[in-house]
């Protein structure tokens, strides 16, 4: 079974603020509605590293940069088989 969901939010700023914004790993929980958390450290995610976070639905994933520059940000997010 395939979920679906999506979100948005409007942030009035220039493409570099709105670039670290993105690629503030530590923090993304804090204004992403899909998240509860990430499991990191890392203050900036780096482009090909996965990450555990806790998602709202459908619980735990890792999430993974795949492209990171001033024009886009592209990640992957996928189910994990990790317990919580």
């Amino acid at each position: 079974m395939t979920h679906t969901h999506s979100a948005q939010r409007i942030m009035q700023a220039d493409r570099a603020v709105i670039h670290g914004i993105i690629l503030n790993i530590s923090e993304l929980a804090d204004w992403n509605p899909a998240l509860n958390w990430t499991d990191t450290e890392a203050n900036v995610a780096e482009v090909g590293v996965s990450y555990s976070v806790s998602t709202r639905l459908p619980g735990r994933a890792t999430l993974t940069y795949l492209r990171s520059d001033e024009d886009r940000v592209c990640c992957l997010g996928a189910p994990s088989s990790k317990p919580f």
